[in-house]
């Protein structure tokens, strides 16, 4: 969080603005925590199965075989891609 938030107001003995900066690092660490839970809440609903619908999703697949030559994407096709997304 030093990036963030300057320590310079404690160096300087400006003890309003390095309470305003304790107060700025307490917000952003309570945030993080919120984060953090919605994430957890997150993955439990999506790990849970929802009903016999995971079981039918499976009764419908079935294995087709490989798919002939130039009718499957190429790998290299997802670099570009992926490689934006987590640019952005």
């Amino acid at each position: 969080m030093a990036g963030i938030l300057s320590l310079r107001p404690f160096e300087g003995r400006d003890y309003d603005r390095a309470r305003e900066v304790l107060e700025r690092a307490a917000q952003l660490t309570a945030f993080r925590d919120r984060v953090a839970a919605l994430q957890k809440d997150w993955d439990g609903l999506i790990a849970a199965p929802v009903g016999d619908e995971d079981e039918t999703a499976r009764a419908d697949r079935r294995n087709l075989g490989r798919l002939r030559r130039g009718l499957r994407t190429r790998e290299e096709a997802y670099f570009k891609p992926i490689l934006h997304t987590l640019v952005e």
